[in-house]
């Protein structure tokens, strides 16, 4: 179940597509996600004692379409016969379009890591992009916030 699960989300990566759809090819494909409201597993962890960014989207709004102005990062999970793996997701946030994913069995930095790669690959490395997730210690920790810095990008929390 693992193999087709990394394999049918390796088909994703061919096509843009957002949050709804996303959420009825899995559906129609018999898969089941979590949504937060019904939580099993915890995906953030924020009592951390790691370097919490500023929020740089008190006064900011995306507000140009394909312009890679701000990424929105999250975690859900996704039970695979009785266990979870974790999805990263990096979102647009105007087109609301999954720019980078990776599947993980961990909630370790690296598949935090891979989603942003991932992302980076496809839009061209863009520069200055305000990249805004929770608090959790995989965006804080001290490899995510080097990987931002190497990149050029805008961490917010």
């Amino acid at each position: 179940m693992w193999r087709l699960l990394c394999r049918f989300l390796s088909i994703l990566k061919l096509q843009k597509i957002g949050r709804d759809r996303l959420a009825t090819i899995v559906r129609e494909n018999s898969l089941s996600v979590r949504w937060p409201k019904q939580r099993k597993y915890q995906t953030t962890y924020s009592g951390h004692h790691y370097a919490v960014q500023p929020n740089l989207l008190h006064e900011k709004k995306a507000i140009k379409p394909n312009d890679n102005e701000i990424w929105v990062a999250d975690i859900t999970y996704i039970l695979v016969s009785s266990c979870a793996a974790y999805l990263f997701l990096i979102t647009d946030a105007f087109s609301r379009k999954i720019v980078g994913f990776h599947v993980a069995q961990t909630l370790h930095a690296e598949g935090a890591i891979e989603a942003l790669k991932m992302a980076l690959v496809e839009h061209g490395n863009p520069q200055g992009v305000i990249h805004h997730t929770d608090r959790g210690v995989q965006y804080c920790c001290h490899d995510f916030l080097d990987e931002i810095r190497f990149w050029h990008l805008r961490s917010s929390n």
